[in-house]
């Protein structure tokens, strides 16, 4: 039985996830998904996305409206631990993770070949939790993220 997790975002045209289920739990109705986020950008490095599975009625952000202070965090200093504390928190929330240690930087950019241009993780959700979020610093911006 494979289950359906729904990209919940706006997306960089260039960035893309690849969500693969990876085991699906039958006694309790919980699937792990693999999932490979891969910076496609030319030359925007992304530091390491925050990732959330949740239901429908919960919401990172929303276009348009005033950040929060955890996404002000990530958008002005790459500080993923408050939107990290948030979620874990959250009752809407089912798993979140940081996907990876360090920046996504996209192959050709200068100093790229320090850096990976995609993290692969597990990250779980249920029945109610049918939408993956993520969020990550938009490095060479005034203040930017996307997700």
């Amino acid at each position: 039985m494979f289950r359906r997790l729904l990209v919940t975002a706006t997306v960089l045209a260039a960035l893309t996830l690849l969500l693969v289920p990876a085991a699906v739990a039958d006694d309790d109705d919980v699937a792990t998904y693999r999932v490979t986020i891969t910076n496609l950008t030319d030359g925007q490095p992304l530091t390491p996305p925050v990732v959330a599975t949740h239901s429908k009625r919960f919401q990172v952000f929303e276009v348009g409206d005033p950040a929060r202070f955890e996404l002000k965090e990530i958008a002005e200093n790459g500080n993923n631990a408050p939107l990290l504390a948030a979620l874990a928190g959250a009752r809407r929330v089912f798993d979140s993770t940081q996907a990876g240690a360090g920046p996504l930087v996209p192959d050709g950019t200068p100093g790229s070949a320090m850096f990976e241009d995609s993290v692969t993780f597990t990250i779980t959700a249920n029945k109610r939790a049918k939408f993956l979020s993520f969020v990550s610093m938009l490095i060479c911006t005034n203040d930017g993220f996307t997700g």
